[in-house]
């Protein structure tokens, strides 16, 4: 008996590495931005006050993001391939965020589609999860996350909703990342 040839871990890695890099570099400007309180200060704020962590940590973190999805169209299966082109949209309009001034219509028009390719990019991961029950543990954490950031979004006032989905967003991409080691 053959044994089967295992994936390569270097797209689930970059995933990893994405997350962990922006995470960092979250971190670093909001110590950088004096007065940043959590539930009181926006996010764009820190973005706003000419933080070089930020901005690296964005684009850096948005480039290996957009990487860590090209493993995604493995089996020809439509969820997971429209999983892996929302990523890649979303990597690389963070890669725009952090470019671009906060304030400017570009800045704002990446970080809607930043968004909303994200929440697209869940939805297609769903259908694949759920599709011939293939995964369904990790399809109902997704649906829990989603559950957590349109909560937020509508419940919630802007200070808090914005650090809420940018960390829904990364346990997501964290457990996206995890299931690759075993899809």
């Amino acid at each position: 008996m053959v044994p089967e040839k295992k994936k390569g871990l270097a797209c689930p890695m970059l995933g990893f590495l994405a997350v962990s890099f922006f995470l960092l570099m979250l971190i670093l400007a909001v110590l950088d931005y004096p007065g940043w309180v959590l539930g009181e200060t926006l996010v764009t704020d820190v973005i706003d006050s000419d933080s070089t962590y930020f901005m690296i940590g964005g684009a850096v973190g948005g480039l290996l993001l957009a990487f860590s999805a090209v493993g995604k169209s493995g089996k020809g299966r439509p969820g997971r391939i429209g999983e892996g082109l929302f990523i890649i949209l979303t990597g690389i309009f963070i890669v725009w965020a952090a470019i671009f001034n906060v304030g400017d219509k570009i800045y704002e028009f990446s970080v809607l589609f930043a968004f909303i390719a994200f929440i697209l990019a869940m939805l297609s991961s769903l259908y694949d999860d759920f599709d011939q029950n293939r995964h369904m543990g990790f399809g109902s954490l997704t649906i829990l996350i989603l559950v957590a950031i349109f909560s937020m979004c509508v419940f919630m006032e802007p200070e808090v909703y914005q650090i809420g989905t940018l960390i829904s967003g990364i346990i997501w991409i964290l457990i996206r990342s995890v299931r690759e080691l075993y899809a």
